[in-house]
Formats: structure tokens, C-alpha cells, sequence
């Protein structure tokens, strides 16, 4: 069990780790320059590699190969995502709520403690704040029960995200492909 949380872990830094560059790669490979100036042959090569022509053989050969890692990295690793999210959607949907309640919880006994009404009463009683504070007391260690039940690679998702967004690694996911994969398609130096 201990391997197989070690492995996992080591599988996502990976994944964080060269998610961008592996993206990079495969659309650079997408991207051909033809020489179709003024007495160029209109022959294609690629930006990349000019010894390598677009409509050759060699380069339809590793086309496959290509389309392949596209669907495994720049779609598949949002998509992964998404289906580790999806599996775990019932206790992530209930940490949502179990962490709103306790914000909820938390603003009230903070008016508590700092304000009265207009009236110059206190909003709440002092019995009725400490039912809020052993609410809020149950509420975090259901909370925390839950989250370590989940499994380690949650962990990683949501880790650095409050519930209510536990989903942001997917789009942090499709930012980072807009903005280091998305610029190869432009030429280099040109004013896009």
C-alpha cells in the first residue's frame, strides 16, 4: 500500500512536471513551413526539423505516432482528471458543503463576538454560540474524516483548492496548454 501511494504520488509530479513540454513537443510537430515564395520549389518542412519534409514519408509515418500522444497528453491528462474527480464526486460534493457550513458556521460566531444589533443586543446568545462552535467542532472533524478517507491522488487535485472549486486542476490543465502550446502555432518574431 505504501509503494503503491508512493507510485502514485511520483506519477502525478511527473505529470505536473512535464505535462507543458510534452504538449509543446507534439503541436511542434504539427507545425510545417512551406516555401511557396517567389522561385521556392512550394516543397513543406517542418519548423522543427528542416531536414524533414511535411509530405513525405518519414513524416506521415510518425503522423500516427503523434495523433497518438496528442490524445495521451494534451487531452488525456484533463481528461484522467476529470474521471479521478468523477469517481470521488459524492464525498467531494459532500466536503463542499461540509466546508460552506462551517464559513457559514464561522461568520456567525465572529458576529458574535464583535457585534450587537441596532437594538444594542447581542445577535446571538452566548448558549446559541456555543452550540455554533460545537456544530462547527463536528462539522470539521466530519470533514477531515472524509478527505483522508479519500484516495492519495485526490490529494494532489484538490489539495491546494477550498471545495468549492476542487475541479480547478482541469482548468488549470487547459490554461497552461493555451498558453504554452497555443503560441507554437504562431510564427516566431510575428506581431500575433
Amino acid at each position: 500500500e505504501f509503494l503503491a501511494g508512493l507510485c502514485g504520488t511520483l506519477a502525478f509530479y511527473i505529470i505536473f512536471l512535464v505535462y507543458p513540454s510534452c504538449s509543446v513537443q507534439i503541436f511542434r510537430y504539427f507545425i510545417c513551413d512551406d516555401l511557396n515564395g517567389l522561385g521556392e520549389s512550394g516543397a513543406s518542412f517542418m519548423r522543427v526539423d528542416l531536414s524533414v519534409d511535411c509530405f513525405g514519408a518519414e513524416y506521415q509515418m510518425y503522423g500516427y505516432y503523434a495523433l497518438a500522444m496528442l490524445v495521451v497528453w494534451p487531452i488525456g491528462v484533463p481528461v484522467f482528471y476529470c474521471l479521478v474527480l468523477y469517481f470521488s464526486r459524492h464525498e467531494l460534493r459532500r466536503l463542499r458543503h461540509l466546508e460552506a457550513e462551517a464559513e457559514n458556521l464561522g461568520h456567525h460566531i465572529e458576529l458574535w463576538e464583535t457585534g450587537v444589533n441596532k437594538v444594542g443586543r447581542r445577535i446571538i446568545t452566548k448558549s446559541a454560540r456555543d452550540q455554533l462552535e460545537e456544530r462547527k467542532a463536528m462539522i470539521e472533524e466530519e470533514y477531515h474524516a472524509i478527505r483522508d478517507k479519500l484516495p492519495g491522488n485526490m490529494a494532489k487535485l484538490t489539495g491546494g483548492y477550498e471545495m468549492r472549486c476542487y475541479w480547478f486542476e482541469v482548468f488549470e490543465c487547459i490554461r497552461k496548454i493555451l498558453m504554452v502550446g497555443l503560441p507554437v502555432f504562431f510564427n516566431p518574431g510575428s506581431v500575433e
